[in-house]
């Protein structure tokens, strides 16, 4: 129940931090595919920082800080220089 109340806090807190757009529908679908992993009691899948370089940088940003704060990625810091560079197209 406490992820479930975060995570509408943290959708919340996105709809009034940006315009609503492609960008934040992405951010939102990551969160609730990481919500799912949580819930699962599963760990972050393998390609993580793959599905990251699909997000804008800002949004990039934000899910990071969310998935350190549900302890979903919990290893070594994600790089500065891959957080900030343009979001690669999937493949």
């Amino acid at each position: 129940m406490a992820g479930r109340l975060f995570s509408v806090a943290a959708l919340a807190l996105l709809a009034v931090a940006s315009p609503a757009g492609a960008d934040e529908a992405a951010l939102a679908a990551f969160i609730a595919e990481a919500d799912r992993w949580l819930y699962a009691g599963e760990r972050a899948p393998a390609d993580l920082p793959i599905r990251l370089r699909r997000l804008p940088p800002a949004e990039r940003l934000l899910a990071i800080a969310y998935l350190r704060r549900t302890g979903l990625f919990d290893g070594p810091a994600f790089d500065p220089a891959l957080t900030l560079a343009p979001a690669e197209a999937p493949r």
